[in-house]
Formats: C-alpha cells, sequence, structure tokens
C-alpha cells in the first residue's frame, strides 16, 4: 500500500465516523422531539451538553497522551507506551471522577436556581443529571483508549467501535421511549451504552498491543510532561466549552427552556461539520506532532492541505444551510421550529465554518507545544464574549446568542490562523489568498441571509459550489507536486 493511500484510508475512515452518526443524528433528532416535548428536549439537550463539558477532566491529556506517543513511536517504539499510559490513565480517571462528583453535587442547585424547569419535571432532571455524571469518567477513559489508536495510525479500528456506539447512542432515546415515557431511562441507557464504548476501546487497544497488556508503574518524567502539556491545555479546555456551550446556560436562564430546544436543535444541526473538520485535524495532529521541528516542508504541506480539506468538506454543508434554513427546517422539524430558528441557523452556519478552520490553526499550536499561548487566547475572549451573549440574548433572543457566537468564532479564527502563521509560515501572497477566500465566503452567506427569492439563494450556492471545485482542482494540482502526507521514516 503507498503512502497515499494509507493517508487517504486514514481520511475515509474518519469521514464515515463523521458522516453516519450525523445522518443517524439528523434522522433520530425529530423523532427525540416529539416524543419528549420541547421541555424535556430541553433537559436531554443539557444532559449532553454535560458530557461535552465536563469531559474537560481529562486535563488535556487525551490530546497529550496522542503527541508524545505520536513523538516516541518512529524513534522508540513501542518501548515508551506502557509508562505513558499508566500515568496517563491514572491521571485521567482521578480527575475524572473528581469531575463525575461535581456534576452529581451541583445538579439539584442548578435545576433549581439557574434552569427554568417546571415543578413536575424537577426529580426526572436531577435523576437525569446524576446518570450523566455516572458515565463522564467513563467518556474520558475512553478517549484516553482512543489516543492510543490515533498515534498507532488505528483510526479504522477507532471508528470501527465509535460509528456503531453512536448510531446506537443516537438511536437510544428512540428505544427508551417507546417502552417507557421517561428522560431517567433514557439517560440510564446511555450510560450502559457509554460503558460499552469503554470497554471496546480498551480491549481493542490491547489486542493491537499486546505490551499493554502487563502495564507499568506511573512514571515521573511521563508524570511532568503530561501535567506541563495537559496543565496549560486544561484551562483552555475549562474556557474553550464555556464559550462554546455557556450559549444554552445563558438561554436557559434567561428565556426559556422552550428557546433551548429551538436553538439547541438548530445548533446541532449545524455543528455535524465539526465531525468533517474532525475527520481531517485527526489525521493531521499526530503527523504534526512527529514531524513539526523534524520536516518543516511536510508540516507546511499538511498545514495547506487540512485548511483546504477542512474549508471544502464544510463549505457545501454549511452553505446549504445557511441559504435554504427555513426550507431545512420546516421539512425537518416542522413550520414552527422553522418560524422560530431560521435566523438563528443561519447566524450560526456562519460561525461554526470559520469555527472548523480555526480548529486547523488550533491543531498547529497544540502540535508545537503551545498550549499557553491557546490557553491565554481563551482567557482573553470569554469576558467580552460572555457579556455580549448576555446582552444579545436578552435583546434579540435566540438570534442574537447565535450571532454572539458567531461574532467570537470569526474573532478566534483570525487569532489563531495568525499565531499559527508564526509556526508554519506562510508566504504573503498564500495569506492574503486565504484572508480573501474567507472574506469573501462571509460576505457571500451574508447576501444569502438578506435574499428571500429562491432562485438567487440558488444561483449563490452553485457559485460557492464552482468555487470550491476551484480550490480542489488547484489543491490536485499542488499536490502533485509535493511529497504526500505522511512520508516519513519509510512508512
Amino acid at each position: 500500500m503507498t503512502l497515499r493511500t494509507l493517508d487517504a484510508v486514514h481520511l475515509r475512515w474518519n469521514l464515515a465516523g463523521a458522516v453516519l452518526p450525523a445522518l443517524a443524528s439528523l434522522a433520530a433528532i425529530p423523532v427525540v422531539v416529539r416524543l419528549l416535548g420541547p421541555e424535556r428536549f430541553g433537559l436531554l439537550a443539557f444532559c449532553w451538553l454535560l458530557v461535552a463539558y465536563f469531559s474537560v477532566f481529562d486535563l488535556g491529556l487525551t490530546r497529550a497522551l496522542t503527541k508524545f506517543a505520536s513523538e516516541s513511536l518512529p524513534n522508540r517504539g513501542m518501548r515508551d507506551l506502557p509508562g505513558l499510559l499508566a500515568t496517563s490513565m491514572s491521571l485521567m480517571w482521578s480527575f475524572a471522577l473528581l469531575g463525575s462528583a461535581l456534576v452529581a453535587l451541583l445538579s439539584p442547585y442548578a435545576v433549581d436556581h439557574w434552569l427554568r424547569v417546571p415543578a413536575h419535571l424537577r426529580d426526572e432532571a436531577i435523576w437525569s443529571f446524576w446518570l450523566t455524571s455516572i458515565g463522564v469518567p467513563f467518556v474520558i477513559a475512553a478517549g484516553g483508549w482512543r489516543a492510543i489508536l490515533e498515534a498507532l495510525g488505528r483510526f479504522d479500528l477507532s471508528n470501527k467501535v465509535q460509528i456503531p456506539l453512536t448510531v446506537v447512542g443516537t438511536a437510544a432515546p428512540i428505544a427508551a421511549l417507546l417502552v417507557i415515557d421517561s428522560l431517567v431511562a433514557v439517560s440510564a441507557l446511555l450510560l450502559v451504552i457509554r460503558v460499552v464504548g469503554w470497554l471496546a476501546l480498551r480491549s481493542i487497544v490491547l489486542k493491537v498491543a499486546p505490551d499493554l497488556r502487563f502495564g507499568a508503574p506511573n512514571q515521573v518524567r511521563w508524570f511532568r510532561s503530561l501535567i506541563a502539556f495537559g496543565g496549560w491545555a486544561t484551562i483552555s479546555n475549562v474556557v474553550g466549552p464555556v464559550m462554546v456551550y455557556v450559549d444554552r446556560l445563558i438561554i436557559g436562564g434567561v428565556i426559556s427552556l422552550t428557546a433551548v430546544t429551538y436553538y439547541v436543535t438548530s445548533y446541532e444541526l449545524v455543528t455535524r461539520a465539526w465531525a468533517l473538520a474532525g475527520a481531517v485535524i485527526g489525521v493531521l495532529f499526530p503527523l504534526l506532532s512527529a514531524v513539526l521541528y523534524v520536516d518543516h516542508k511536510l508540516a507546511r504541506n499538511a498545514y495547506r492541505r487540512a485548511l483546504v480539506g477542512v474549508y471544502v468538506l464544510t463549505l457545501a454543508p454549511l452553505s446549504v444551510l445557511s441559504l435554504f434554513a427555513p426550507e431545512v427546517l420546516s421539512l425537518w422539524l416542522g413550520g414552527e421550529f422553522s418560524a422560530s430558528a431560521t435566523d438563528a441557523l443561519r447566524i450560526l452556519a456562519l460561525g461554526v465554518l470559520f469555527n472548523c478552520l480555526a480548529q486547523v490553526s488550533f491543531t498547529v499550536l497544540q502540535a508545537a507545544g503551545r498550549t499557553g499561548l491557546i490557553a491565554a487566547i481563551h482567557v482573553v475572549e470569554i469576558s467580552p464574549y460572555v457579556l455580549m451573549l448576555l446582552w444579545l440574548a436578552e435583546n434579540f433572543g435566540i438570534s442574537g446568542v447565535a450571532a454572539a457566537w458567531t461574532i467570537r468564532a470569526m474573532v478566534d479564527a483570525f487569532v489563531m490562523f495568525g499565531f499559527a502563521n508564526r509556526i508554519i509560515p506562510e508566504s504573503g501572497r498564500t495569506l492574503f489568498s486565504y484572508q480573501i477566500v474567507m472574506a469573501t465566503t462571509a460576505l457571500l452567506l451574508v447576501v444569502g441571509f438578506c435574499a428571500e427569492p429562491i432562485v438567487l439563494r440558488s444561483v449563490l450556492l452553485a457559485f460557492i459550489l464552482i468555487c470550491c471545485l476551484v480550490i480542489v482542482r488547484r489543491a490536485t494540482r499542488q499536490a502533485a507536486n509535493n511529497p504526500p502526507i505522511g512520508a516519513r521514516d519509510g512508512r
């Protein structure tokens, strides 16, 4: 198998892991909303939020584990992996259990004092949050085992577990609700699925790397390295998700649980593009970790291709969602959702596009070990962002919240891109062309936002798709003159 084919296989598996669960989710969410109703679906959305946010208690160790394993494997093979894994897992479980306990303790307070939960749903909400908190350590530990598979280049095995589990997890609420009309039952079934996922990833890693079966003592040198990398990453992982998810908390506190449902359904639809970006970034991070300071030309080539790949993969679906938001929401969830959430969906689509591009630059900074810089950027951004969220939520509802999220995403993208360019410098011409492309895309989507005739929106979409094809063709020609991504150590 050729080197280029190897990377194509990695990317295909990651794309399958992104697209198939996304399709399952799009099919399942309307059914779950109908079965639960707007208020209880809003509570389920908060359960998802708890898992996503409190996974920060991995302290950045998942990324650190992938980075250090990727750096070590080409030179020392499997010799360092048992000690690195044992130290990482000890830290992960310790802090994951702390996070789980914190979620459980805060759940009654959140239900009684922050979220506008009706009295008849109080007990159901608290028990659902408690069951969700039990699953947090298993989600974090599963991420550690997945990090080893990514460092070993076994994206196929990682996705063979992730795809069915995510699809089953998407369908699980429907299955539970058909048996018993209870959000607690849904949360219990999702907990079982998370435990099964952890066990499956653990068994696969131990089968692929038998040397890890016997374990190893914690090693001080790895402890120091992991904490040094993960400590700053933790600050970023705490602040970053706050900026991503605090919008839902503010909507729940300032507006209503029903508004949360309108916003979250649009948000869940449009942020499926993150999975497409993640398919590229999942391959990029271990590669950059290994070659960034060894083969600068290869690193720059990989960075360019990742930017182009993420832009092309996400632009087309996000453009469709932005330009045809009323039609998409009406077809997917009905006229009531379309009337309430169209503007929010259109605004979020633009923000998610910039956020996906920012994730590529974010990956460069992480691979370079610049976690302190990332943390500083996020700390500086959070206060003005939260203030902007509160003001826009009170004055413009969920559309204002979407606008605040998008403004923050655009600022973050340009800041991350500027710092990544210092690590992997681009020529002035290339840098200018990237900025022109992003600005033009934003302008086209804003024009589409204001355009009512469907014919005009269709013309804009056709123009955007033609631009995508031109970019792909140009990138393909450039790739033919550059070494393939992954061409290192004779692999």
